[in-house]
């Protein structure tokens, strides 16, 4: 969750630089925060994933991910030309940022999940 915020502020850095040096320095925050999200989603989804549909859980979020990859740029570079560039950006932090806090307020906590289910029911 903060890393997800994290990207979302140094997307909106990226409106705010206005020269080299400044844009370089919100690419390593933005690189450095990706870095850091990188596995985390993957993580949760697998242990979501219902014991012997791991492997189709993570394709399957793989696939929608992959998709949102292809999607996403067309429609911000939409938005883009319709506007600018700054907006598209605005546009890009504002549904990480929702994305974000919907999870932050909706999603289930999975830490100790797979140990439980492992352990046998005593009574």
């Amino acid at each position: 969750m903060p890393s997800t915020l994290w990207v979302a502020l140094t997307i909106l850095l990226f409106t705010l630089s206005r020269d080299y040096t400044a844009f370089l320095g919100t690419a390593v925050l933005l690189g450095l925060a990706t870095g850091i999200a990188g596995a985390s989603p993957a993580a949760y989804v697998a242990d979501l994933a219902p014991a012997g549909y791991r492997g189709g859980t993570i394709g399957l979020y793989r696939t929608f991910g992959d998709v949102g990859f292809v999607i996403g740029p067309i429609l911000l570079g939409w938005v883009a030309d319709l506007s600018s560039y700054a907006t598209a950006l605005r546009l890009n932090a504002a549904l990480l940022f929702v994305s974000g806090l919907l999870f932050l307020l909706f999603a289930r906590e999975t830490v100790g999940g797979r140990r439980r289910a492992a352990e046998p029911v005593r009574g």
